[in-house]
């Protein structure tokens, strides 16, 4: 295996903030641990993961609102094992990129896409899906994301 994309979440049983969950409240931090005791000593070149705007250090530039929200609810699962998921990337020897998103959409078609390393301000709300697949595939061979974070948006 040459590259590992890592699109997970915790899932709930529908979009409302406290809804039950659905997977285990580890499921992203568990995968990609278990990716990295696997791909140990082979040849793997990438792993890109997707994350979410609001996890890591990230949360604290978050509006206060949006912080409330995901504290009082069931994102809290999800927003918390993205910040585990970041943490054993970086305390990893392999090569990886932490694509932060913010709300997806289902709008169609090409738009821009706008990214940010380290800082999410100013900065858009929302991306579409097409958007993020291509910026994922867009940098498999670039090196420029390597062992970093950034975040995206249309």
């Amino acid at each position: 295996c040459d590259v590992v994309i890592n699109t997970l979440n915790v899932s709930r049983t529908s979009d409302n903030p406290w809804a039950q969950l659905r997977s285990p409240e580890d499921l992203i931090s568990r995968s990609i641990q278990n990716v990295l005791e696997v791909i140990e000593g082979k040849n793997t070149k990438r792993i890109i993961v997707m994350g979410v705007l609001g996890a890591g250090e990230s949360r604290k530039k978050m509006p206060l609102i949006f912080n409330l929200i995901v504290s009082l609810s069931n994102l809290k699962y999800a927003f918390d094992d993205h910040t585990r998921q970041e943490e054993l990337l970086s305390n990893s020897n392999s090569n990886w990129t932490v694509v932060r998103l913010p709300f997806l959409s289902d709008i169609e078609g090409e738009q821009e896409i706008l990214v940010k390393r380290n800082d999410i301000n100013p900065f858009k709300h929302k991306i579409n899906r097409e958007s993020v697949a291509r910026f994922l595939l867009t940098i498999l061979e670039d090196e420029e994301h390597h062992k970093s974070i950034v975040a995206i948006s249309n």
